[in-house]
């Protein structure tokens, strides 16, 4: 009697969900915090880096993405809404800024593009005007400090439909 061979057939490769936006920083983390004020919500996210950023949402954003405490999201911004400070001593009421080391610098006409490493695996891109680099002697090696406001910050997690 002959027994019928199968041929082995591959499983399917799950596909990782992945989404492609024009913002260049891009992270992901667990929420730590949150508070409701009126309208507003106030989050805290940690990367797996330790790293903290602040988002500024609204009520209904919140709700409309079922965000809780513990739930992770993908943290979104663009270049342009990161700003460059070079002094240590500067005290701000910015709800973001990240110290690293310049990295790269992309130089254009009118803006360049400077990018900060701020942990092993972590780095943010800033698009900053053309003369604050020249002027500042902004060079690839400096510290430099990347801060950005919670407002400037899109959350995203992603919604399967049925």
């Amino acid at each position: 009697m002959m027994k019928a061979v199968y041929p082995i057939v591959a499983k399917p490769r799950m596909q990782k969900a992945r989404f492609k936006s024009s913002a260049r920083n891009q992270y992901s983390g667990q929420v730590m915090f949150m508070v409701t004020e009126g309208e507003l919500v106030h989050t805290r996210l940690q990367l797996p880096s330790g790293y903290v950023i602040q988002a500024l949402l609204t009520r209904a954003s919140a709700e409309a993405m079922a965000l809780k405490v513990g739930g992770v999201v993908s943290a979104l911004f663009k270049a342009a809404s990161v700003e460059l400070l070079l002094d240590p001593h500067l005290e701000l009421e910015i709800s973001n800024q990240w110290w690293g080391e310049v990295t790269h610098i992309v130089e254009g006409n009118v803006r360049d593009e400077v990018t900060l490493r701020i942990a092993p695996e972590v780095e943010i891109t800033a698009l900053v005007n053309a003369d604050f680099c020249r002027q500042q002697h902004l060079y690839k090696g400096d510290a430099a400090c990347a801060v950005f406001s919670a407002s400037s910050v899109i959350l995203l997690t992603l919604a399967w439909e049925d």
